[in-house]
């Protein structure tokens, strides 16, 4: 099994994660799109991405890509919405503009 993480250098922040649980035989990953990441990094799979896992090896894929429109790590949705922050630093910056 094989996570890549990308954080920001505070780690508050996760703009993609990689899970392949057969590193050697990635030819078939899946992309899935959230809003915000919660708590998954390099060594263990949240609640959320566990049940994708488990799909994405139902439909025969070695792996897949997590990307999200914000990049905030947090398993709470009122926390997105933060009071005077800046839109922008929310934003996942590895997404084309729109």
């Amino acid at each position: 099994m094989e996570n890549l993480c990308h954080f920001s250098p505070d780690r508050r922040h996760r703009y993609a994660l990689i899970h392949r649980w057969n590193p050697l035989f990635s030819d078939r990953s899946s992309l899935r799109v959230g809003l915000n990441p919660s708590t998954a990094n390099e060594d263990q799979l949240d609640p959320t991405l566990t049940r994708i896992a488990a799909f994405s090896k139902r439909k025969g894929f070695d792996g897949f890509w997590m990307a999200n429109l914000l990049g905030l790590r947090t398993p709470y949705p009122k926390e997105v919405k933060i009071p005077g922050a800046s839109p922008g630093a929310l934003v996942n910056p590895h997404l084309p503009p729109s």
